[in-house]
C-alpha cells in the first residue's frame, strides 16, 4: 500500500526554502511529491520462528532515493515484532492476530496489513518440544493426528480450541516456550511439581482469556514478568517453590478479577505494592512468604476485606502491624512470624474471631499480650514466642477451647502460669520457656489429654512432686522442663 504526500524542499536555509517553495507554488510550480511503497503490499505468516523481509521503496518525484531514513513499526507488538534497518525490516509473529506494519519517511508512510496464524497444534508440539516430553510420565497422543482434545492434558472447547494445559507432576523438564503465547484461547495454565527452568515467558501476556496461572514447586528463574498486568481475566497466579527474584511488579494491582495469589517460598525483594490492597475481588489469599521482601506491611492490605488468607511470613518486614489489617473480620489466617516488626500486638486482631491461625512470633514486639485475643474462639494456632512481650499470661486465653498450638516462650513474661489454660483441652503443644514465669504448674494442666509437647525451661516455673501430677507430665512424650517444685 502506498501513501503520497506533497513536501517542501528541505534546505539548510530553512524560511528562505520556505519562502521560495511558497514563491513557487504561486509561479504554478507543484511542490516535491514523496511516495513509500512496501513491497510485498501484504503477508501471512502461519510457522512458528518464521521471519519475513520487508523492503520499502522511497521516491521523490520519482526519482529513488538511494538512502533514506526509514522508520518501521508495527501496531501491535503483541502480534509482530518488526526489526527495521534502513530500508529493509525483519517481520516475527508473536501472537496470532492481524496488525498493520508501517514504513515512515518524514511525512510519508505506506503501511501493509500483516495476518499471524500459527497452528495450536505446531505451538503444542514446541511445547513438548522445549519441555522434554520424550521424558514425561504421560504423554498420551502427543504427536499424533488425534484431536488436540484427545492429547493428554490438553482441554479444547466445542470449536476444539486450546482452553486448558494441565500437566503437574508429569516429568516436565526445560524452559517455557515464547510460542505459548500464541494459545489465545488458553484459559489455564498448569504445571506444578515439575523441574522447569528459565524465565516466565512475558509472552504469556498474549493470552487475553488467560484466566489462571499455576506454575508452583517448579525451578524457575528471574522476575515475575511486569506484562502480566495486562492479563485483565486473570483469577489466580501462583508461582510457589520456586526461584522467583527481583520485586513483586506493581502492575498486577491493574489484576481485577485477581482472586487469589500465591508467590511464597521464592527470592523476591523489594516493598510489598500497596496497589495490591486495590484489587476488589482478591478474598481467598495472599502470600508472599519465605521471600526477601523488606519495608512496612502496607497499611493499603486493610482494604482487602473480603480476605481470607494473609502470609506475609519469614520475610524482612519492619515497621509495626498496621491497624488498618484489624478490618479483615474474614481473615482465617494471619501469618506475620519470623520478621522484624516492632511496636504492640492490636488490641483489634481479637476482632477477627474467624481466625485460625494468628501468627506473630519471632518478630520485636514489645507490650503486653492484649487479652482481647481471648475473643478468637475459632483459633487453632497462637504463636507469640520469640518477641519482647512483658506483663502476665491473660487469662482469657482460656476461652479459645479449639486451641491446639500455644507458643508463649522466649519472651519476658512474668506472673504465674494460668491455671485457665487447662481449659484448653484440645492442645497438643506448649511452650512456656525461657520467661520469668513462676510458680506451681497448675494442676489444670492435667486436663490437657493431648499434649505431646510441653516446653517450660528456663523459667521459675516447678512441677507439683505428688505422683499423680508426676504421672501426667511424665506421660508427655516432648516434656522439658524444670525441677519439682521443694514445697
Amino acid at each position: 500500500m502506498t501513501l503520497i504526500f506533497r513536501t517542501l524542499f528541505q534546505s539548510p536555509h530553512g524560511a528562505f526554502a520556505l519562502m521560495a517553495g511558497a514563491l513557487a507554488a504561486g509561479c504554478g510550480f507543484d511542490p516535491a511529491v514523496m511516495t513509500v511503497t512496501i513491497s510485498p503490499d501484504s503477508v501471512t505468516m502461519t510457522e512458528l520462528g518464521e521471519t519475513f523481509q520487508l523492503a520499502a521503496t522511497v521516491t521523490e518525484d520519482g526519482r529513488t532515493l538511494a538512502d533514506p531514513r526509514v522508520t518501521w513499526s508495527s501496531s501491535d507488538s503483541s502480534i509482530v515484532a518488526v526489526v527495521g534497518e534502513g530500508v529493509t525490516a525483519l517481520v516475527t509473529p508473536v501472537g496470532n492476530g492481524e496488525t498493520m506494519v508501517s514504513a515512515t519517511v518524514a511525512s510519508a508512510q505506506a503501511i501493509v496489513p500483516v495476518l499471524v496464524d500459527v497452528s495450536e497444534r505446531s505451538v503444542l508440539e514446541e511445547i513438548y518440544t522445549s519441555l522434554g516430553g520424550d521424558g514425561w510420565k504421560t504423554s498420551s497422543n502427543w504427536g499424533s493426528e488425534r484431536p488436540l482434545g484427545r492429547w493428554h492434558g490438553v482441554f479444547t472447547n466445542s470449536a476444539g480450541d486450546v482452553t486448558g494445559l494441565w500437566l503437574g507432576s508429569n516429568g516436565l523438564t526445560g524452559e517455557i516456550p515464547a510460542a505459548i503465547g500464541f494459545l489465545d484461547s488458553l484459559r489455564a495454565l498448569s504445571i506444578p511439581g515439575n523441574k522447569v527452568t528459565g524465565l516466565i515467558p512475558p509472552e504469556l501476556a498474549n493470552i487475553e482469556n488467560l484466566q489462571r496461572i499455576t506454575l508452583d514447586n517448579n525451578e524457575l528463574v528471574g522476575g515475575i514478568p511486569p506484562e502480566l498486568g495486562r492479563l485483565k481475566n486473570l483469577v489466580g497466579l501462583a508461582a510457589y517453590g520456586n526461584n522467583l527474584t527481583g520485586p513483586i511488579p506493581p502492575e498486577l494491582g491493574r489484576l481485577k478479577q485477581l482472586r487469589y495469589v500465591q508467590l511464597s517460598r521464592n527470592k523476591l525483594s523489594g516493598p510489598i505494592p500497596p496497589v495490591l490492597g486495590d484489587l476488589p475481588n482478591l478474598w481467598l489469599q495472599l502470600s508472599v512468604s519465605e521471600n526477601n521482601l523488606t519495608g512496612n506491611i502496607p497499611p493499603e492490605l486493610g482494604k482487602l476485606l473480603d480476605l481470607r488468607v494473609l502470609d506475609l511470613a519469614r520475610n524482612n518486614l519492619t515497621g509495626n502491624i498496621p491497624p488498618e489489617l484489624t478490618d479483615l473480620l474474614e481473615l482465617r489466617y494471619l501469618g506475620l512470624e519470623e520478621n522484624d516488626l516492632y511496636d504492640t500486638i492490636p488490641r483489634g486482631l481479637g476482632d477477627l474471631v474467624l481466625l485460625r491461625y494468628l501468627g506473630l512470633g519471632g518478630n520485636d514486639l514489645t507490650g503486653t499480650i492484649p487479652p482481647h485475643l481471648g475473643n478468637i474462639d475459632s483459633l487453632r494456632v497462637l504463636g507469640l514466642e520469640r518477641n519482647e512481650l512483658t506483663g502476665p499470661v491473660p487469662p482469657e486465653l482460656g476461652y479459645l477451647r479449639p486451641l491446639e498450638e500455644l507458643g508463649l516462650g522466649f519472651n519476658e513474661l512474668t506472673g504465674p502460669l494460668p491455671p485457665e489454660i487447662g481449659r484448653l483441652n484440645a492442645l497438643t503443644y506448649l511452650s512456656v520457656d525461657i520467661t520469668s514465669l513462676s510458680g506451681r504448674l497448675p494442676r489444670e494442666l492435667m486436663r490437657l489429654s493431648f499434649l505431646d509437647e510441653f516446653y517450660w525451661d528456663n523459667t521459675d516455673l516447678c512441677a507439683p512432686a505428688d505422683r499423680q501430677f508426676q504421672t501426667w507430665l511424665g506421660g508427655i512424650p516432648f516434656n522439658r522442663g524444670n525441677a519439682q517444685c521443694p514445697y
